[in-house]
């Protein structure tokens, strides 16, 4: 079956093109060209003001759990969380780390009800002490061999590799993936430079990008011991401009690393009364029910015992007034590092980390793209790396374009976000593999509390 859209403005994944049209047969784009192009093609035109790829989530763990039943059901919450994504427009998402029974359980799923396009690592590789359930035991080169073996057999698309992995051991593990057509993310421990000249193909949090060997040994002497504490001090005092710092730059140029920054789970995760500011908790709850407890502490009461609360139980650290401070100077400092980097030709990939707290799926990546402008890309930069740059990341051609064979996953936007990047949340339409999904008939499947 044939279908025509036509558009005041196409965003085609790399450039823009005013009045344009696109001819869809079956779940295939088929032809691009001008508005009126293709009206023979088909008796029903669909217009709209901006036409673009579906969006690519590069950073997802897509997990949830029902208080009543926790390990009784432990689908229905997921399933949730995916009708949560196309509701947003997102088409595709890479998760990295999982179970993979679960990603095993989606990806049919998603055969027969609307779900985005699913690529996964299946479980991290790590070291013990672990610190994710979904994690195999990896702690020398020889066993390092056997689990890319065993995950490749088991079909991952993909490898995630993890903190307390070695640089001998990660050699190995890229090494084993690359031959056999496996991508490797990385968050790791590793000096981003070193990994990068091993041949990690992507680097997950801008955080990890920069550590204490930038520093000099005066200012080592001023990090605190508490990880995330220190992690903040190495960004606020590190150079920039050093020579350390654009050798680096050179060495993801070279090897071309693709950085996903995760810049809002940073920002939660430093200031956390933007969690219970978040305006989409609501969705948030049927996934992740301990969310209820944020929108309690949207009160005064609320937020002075939940804060205490989180303090002693939650493992979320509060940081104090002059923290604060060191951490918002930090954080602006991650953002310029961003810019630095996508002026140096490296490439920027957007991802979520939903559903960390607060980071609602679907919502959260458009969140990540206004950030991502704010720390200097264009609006054709971000879309870029939500669309062609996070599909070229997954070694995809077919897939964050509006060419000829590419899958017809397409976002019908009723405004600008070129001009506006708030409105990529104007959504008319998704189109998922060439059907179409009104706004109103997907928002009736997403679950609300």
């Amino acid at each position: 079956m044939k279908s025509v859209l036509e558009c005041n403005l196409l965003f085609d994944g790399i450039k823009l093109i005013k009045d344009a049209s696109v001819l869809i047969e079956d779940n295939k784009i088929v032809s691009t060209g001008k508005r009126g192009e293709f009206k023979e093609a088909s008796p029903s035109i669909i217009q709209v003001e901006f036409l673009m790829p579906g969006l690519i989530d590069m950073h997802v763990h897509i997990a949830g759990y029902e208080e009543e039943a926790p390990s009784g059901v432990p689908f229905r919450p997921v399933k949730k969380f995916l009708r949560l994504l196309i509701y947003n427009g997102i088409t595709t998402v890479r998760d990295v780390g999982n179970n993979l029974e679960t990603i095993m359980y989606l990806k049919r799923w998603i055969e027969k009800y609307p779900g985005p396009m699913i690529y996964s690592s299946g479980p991290l590789l790590d070291k013990p002490p672990l610190i994710w359930a979904h994690s195999r035991i990896v702690t020398n080169p020889q066993e390092a061999k056997i689990e890319i073996n065993r995950l490749y057999i088991e079909g991952v698309d993909l490898i995630k590799v993890y903190k307390n992995i070695t640089d001998d051991v990660l050699k190995i593990i890229i090494n084993e993936a690359h031959s056999k057509g496996l991508k490797v993310a990385g968050d790791l421990s590793i000096n981003a430079s070193d990994s990068s000249k091993m041949g990690i193909d992507t680097l997950e949090h801008i955080v990890n990008l920069i550590d204490e060997s930038y520093l000099n040994n005066e200012q080592k002497i001023l990090l605190p011991k508490d990880k995330m504490r220190r992690e903040i001090m190495i960004w606020k005092i590190v150079n920039l401009k050093s020579d350390k710092i654009k050798q680096l730059i050179e060495d993801l140029v070279k090897n071309d690393v693709y950085i996903c920054p995760t810049l809002l789970v940073l920002k939660r995760s430093y200031f956390v009364n933007e969690m219970f500011e978040e305006p989409n908790l609501n969705y948030m709850i049927p996934i992740m029910p301990y969310h209820k407890y944020f929108k309690y502490m949207q009160s005064f009461i609320g937020k002075l015992f939940g804060l205490k609360y989180m303090k002693k139980y939650g493992h979320i650290n509060i940081l104090n007034k002059e923290e604060t401070k060191i951490a918002k100077e930090a954080f602006q400092k991650m953002k310029e590092f961003i810019k630095i980097l996508s002026e140096n030709q490296v490439k920027i990939i957007a991802g979520s980390d939903s559903p960390n707290p607060s980071i609602v799926p679907g919502f959260s990546l458009h969140e990540e793209l206004k950030l991502l402008i704010e720390a200097g890309l264009s609006p054709l930069q971000a879309l870029e790396s939500t669309t062609s740059v996070a599909a070229q990341a997954l070694g995809k051609n077919d897939i964050g374009v509006i060419k000829p064979d590419a899958y017809a996953n397409l976002l019908l936007i009723n405004g600008n976000p070129i001009k506006n990047i708030e409105e990529i949340n104007q959504i008319k339409a998704v189109i998922l593999k060439g059907k179409l999904f009104k706004k109103e008939d997907l928002a009736e499947k997403v679950d609300i509390q």
